[in-house]
């Protein structure tokens, strides 16, 4: 038998819980809805796989660009400097407006 990574161990609603900061109510009503984490049933019994729940967490991570130039900049903009920076798709990061 192969053993379980940690990132693949599947977790009861409590786990889960503790794990997403939300309460097992929240996601008991998401299940009913047909929304939030993927989860498997056993019987009675609900499993999530946290790297399913790590996964979609990560997936819906919002970054806010001005600290995002400044990381790669590495140096602090004020205000001004971060305006006039525009998204250049070619390289899927923000450049200074020529």
């Amino acid at each position: 038998m192969e053993m379980e990574s940690v990132s693949d161990r599947y977790l009861n609603e409590n786990e889960a819980a503790l794990l997403t900061g939300l309460s097992v109510q929240t996601l008991r009503n998401w299940r009913c809805k047909g929304i939030g984490f993927p989860y498997t049933k056993i019987g009675r019994s609900v499993r999530y796989l946290r790297s399913e729940i790590i996964s979609m967490m990560e997936s819906k991570k919002i970054t806010f660009p001005r600290f995002e130039i400044q990381k790669g900049l590495g140096k602090q903009m004020n205000e001004k400097e971060t305006q006039a920076l525009v998204w250049c798709p070619e390289s899927e990061r923000y450049c200074r407006a020529r």
